[in-house]
């Protein structure tokens, strides 16, 4: 159960997510329907949460600058599978016992608000003014704390590190390389079930291999994915992210390190299908030492209340007056929106970058010099400055390389229980196309 969760910690995730899709959670059966499209158990999924969802996705291509993309009806046929994947998750939490209390919900608004300078009510005038329900917000919020609060849960149930894993994964020929190097790393599946000798798997193999060629002749990764993957990253054109090696699936990880950057893999088999892996760029160095840098930063984000233009002229005019000789410290606590870094005047230790960090962040801060203030630019949780204090270089101790590979472990084995569980549910799952929604 969801109880009083801290707030402020999970702000920032849960605002991008409950922003960028439509408002308005799946209905179920006893609730008013505008128009069933889809039955998923007990759940129905509308023809207007479809449409708001593909609208949403057209405006963050938008956004990204994506103009080349594919046809209507493809992009249709993968939000209504994320829907449906959404639907089946939401069960499952509240079979699981799994709830956000009234409290817990509204303390987490008051976060938000409060970081805006805002009270309640005041959250409600601007969300209403702008055509969003105070209502369908706080029901948005709820629906992605349940997702987050099952997504736990299953790791808890299902990833399962021994003082002997973490011993055999450093005593691997390849941690050291693992330990510091990053791949962007893009995965296009093809879902094929069944024996090898079967018609539905040969045909899924040879378009595997259609699609390598394609790749290998220059077509575009992120329009391939959107068009062919059957992979939950289908929409965001198969990118995998910035991952250090032992964060990449089990499946293509040793594949992958030894990749350059560019290549595409061949088809690779497992249960699920054929997977297609391209090593899109790679960052680091194979090296056991860690350059770290004390770094402070401050952080401008838009929101219902504030738009990306006038968030990036707020932080352009923060730089400014920087530049000119105003305290950054005291500036960080009156503008910064980061609440783990505001009220220390925007300071957040020595780090080396590694994730959680954004990698736009740590590439900007492992590119500026010490005592320099670095031009604004944007992360995925909004505008940003920064200035490194201090840098040094410090060799990883044990205790640093054990947490390290336990952390890596279980990222790993995470991700992978992650992609059974929603494969086991949705196999089990009832779900009935009664409208074509395309």
């Amino acid at each position: 159960m969801i109880k009083k969760r801290t707030a402020r910690a999970s702000v920032t995730t849960i605002v991008i997510v409950v922003f960028s899709m439509c408002l308005g959670a799946t209905r179920t059966l006893g609730e008013t329907l505008d128009a069933v499209a889809v039955i998923v158990n007990d759940g129905v999924i509308t023809l207007s949460e479809i449409d708001a969802r593909y609208e949403s996705f057209l405006q963050q291509a938008a956004e990204a600058g994506v103009t080349d993309l594919p046809p209507k009806d493809v992009v249709i046929e993968q939000v209504v599978e994320r829907l449906i994947s959404e639907s089946i998750q939401l069960q499952e939490a509240a079979f699981h016992g799994i709830v956000v209390d009234d409290e817990a919900l509204t303390e987490w608004i008051r976060a938000f608000a409060e970081e805006r300078d805002m009270e309640l009510d005041e959250l409600r005038s601007d969300l209403e003014s702008r055509g969003i329900s105070y209502r369908s917000f706080r029901n948005d919020v709820r629906r992605q704390m349940l997702l987050e609060g099952i997504q736990r849960q299953i790791f808890v149930q299902r990833v399962f590190i021994t003082q002997q894993d973490i011993r055999d994964f450093r005593n691997s020929p390849f941690f050291e390389v693992m330990a510091s190097d990053q791949y962007h790393v893009g995965h296009i599946l093809i879902a094929a079930e069944g024996s090898m000798d079967s018609e539905v798997v040969k045909t899924a193999e040879t378009e595997a291999q259609q699609i390598v060629r394609e790749l290998r002749d220059g077509a575009e990764f992120a329009k391939m994915a959107i068009n062919h993957s059957s992979a939950s990253t289908a929409l965001e054109g198969g990118d995998l992210g910035w991952r250090y090696a032992e964060e990449i699936p089990s499946l293509f990880a040793e594949l992958v390190v030894e990749m350059k950057v560019g290549e595409t893999s061949d088809p690779i088999r497992n249960s699920l299908g054929f997977h297609i892996v391209q090593l899109m760029n790679k960052q680091g160095a194979s090296t056991s030492e860690a350059e770290k840098s004390l770094v402070r930063h401050i952080l401008i984000a838009s929101s219902t209340i504030k738009t990306k233009e006038e968030a990036f002229e707020e932080i352009t005019e923060v730089r400014k007056k920087i530049v000119e000789g105003a305290d950054f410290a005291e500036l960080a606590k009156e503008h910064s929106e980061d609440p783990g870094s505001a009220l220390a005047g925007g300071e957040m230790g020595w780090t080396d970058g590694s994730p959680p960090m954004d990698p736009t962040f740590a590439t900007v801060m492992v590119t500026t010099e010490v005592g320099e203030i670095s031009e604004v630019f944007e992360s995925q949780f909004g505008w940003h400055i920064l200035e490194v204090l201090d840098r040094r270089t410090e060799d990883l101790s044990e205790e640093a390389k054990d947490d390290m590979a336990l952390r890596a472990l279980h990222q790993r084995r995470a991700g992978e229980a992650w992609q059974n569980w929603l494969k086991e549910i949705r196999d089990e799952a009832f779900v009935k196309i009664v409208r074509n929604p395309k």
